[in-house]
């Protein structure tokens, strides 16, 4: 699958599907032939309540966790009420990132947030994957995206809504996708 090389920013408030447009874009290239690489970040619910975030490589399926809530205080890296496993997300996140630089078709990662942003090495990734050259499929927080299309220098920004949640992963497809390949 030959694709086009554009970068695309997701953004959206919490809840509006975001990652679901993310998943299902991903999955829709990945049928049509394509490499996809880097991360993505679930939430943990236990009991319907949200315990943390983990960190999955997209190409492997390798899991670490990200954060969780803080059982204590004085954590080196503190997020809110989260505590984040710098070790843990430097370990997935990193080479992760570094596999889809050098080896797939399209560099995607779910999401620049907050936590994400806090560990140097990771941001760092993320502006190496913007500087590969590769097209980028990105979920960018709502609070950082202005400061973020600054740096990524985004195609477009799509802002995730219950209205276009889904219908918009064809849209992003297409974008992605030359006709007829």
């Amino acid at each position: 699958m030959r694709l086009k090389n554009v970068k695309v920013i997701l953004t959206g408030r919490p809840g509006s599907g975001k990652t679901t447009v993310f998943m299902n874009t991903v999955e829709l290239l990945k049928k049509a032939g394509a490499t996809v690489g880097g991360i993505i970040s679930p939430e943990v619910r236990v009991g319907g309540r949200r315990i943390g975030f983990d960190i999955v490589d997209i190409n492997t399926g390798e899991r670490g966790v990200m954060a969780r809530l803080c059982s204590y205080r004085g954590s080196p890296l503190k997020i809110g009420k989260y505590c984040v496993y710098e070790d843990e997300v430097l370990r997935i996140g990193l080479e992760a990132l570094r596999r889809a630089i050098s080896d797939a078709d399209i560099i995607a990662i779910d999401e620049i947030g907050p936590m994400e942003v806090k560990v140097e090495g990771l941001r760092r990734a993320f502006m190496e994957a913007v500087r590969s050259g590769k097209p980028l499929l990105a979920v960018i927080h709502y609070r950082l995206v202005n400061e973020y299309a600054l740096r990524l220098h985004p195609d477009t920004i799509y802002v995730v809504s219950p209205e276009n949640r889904n219908a918009l992963h064809r849209e992003l497809f297409n974008l992605f996708a030359y006709v007829g390949y």
